[in-house]
């Protein structure tokens, strides 16, 4: 039962995330608009999929029994994988070259480096707080 529970979470987890990245998608959608004489639902829906898509699928990292290497792997498969079948739907991914691939790859691996950053930074000093304290009571 405590894992139905937990199921449960994720998936309500990844649909409010998935809802707060399709409004991200929509404004960029909007912004995106003004520059093209293209209808504006051409530009908002599939912006709005994909900021759905990319926040919902960061539910991955909660999964406890996980590594941060499985997550990273999943989200990144699921991420490009909506990128690639977006872009192909949109019709814009066919006169993409092979080094939009490679550079959305390089931006993905800058952002998980910056958050692998500020994580690795607040392990360290929660473990430093921890030998202070600890340190205290000796």
């Amino acid at each position: 039962m405590k894992e139905v529970t937990a199921v449960n979470t994720l998936w309500r987890s990844a649909v409010f995330r998935a809802m707060i990245g399709a409004v991200l998608g929509m404004l960029v959608g909007l912004l995106l608009c003004q520059r093209s004489e293209l209808p504006l639902l051409s530009f908002v829906l599939p912006n709005s999929a994909y900021g759905a898509l990319v926040m919902g699928a960061t539910v991955v990292y909660d999964i406890e029994d996980w590594s941060l290497t499985r997550s990273t792997l999943c989200h990144l498969l699921v991420t490009l994988a909506g990128f690639c079948i977006l872009g192909a739907a949109q019709g814009w991914l066919r006169f993409v070259p092979l080094w939009v691939l490679i550079a959305f790859l390089g931006v993905y691996f800058i952002i998980w480096l910056v958050q692998w950053a500020i994580c690795s930074y607040r392990v360290h000093s929660l473990n430093l707080f921890l030998r202070r304290r600890r340190s205290r009571r000796e």
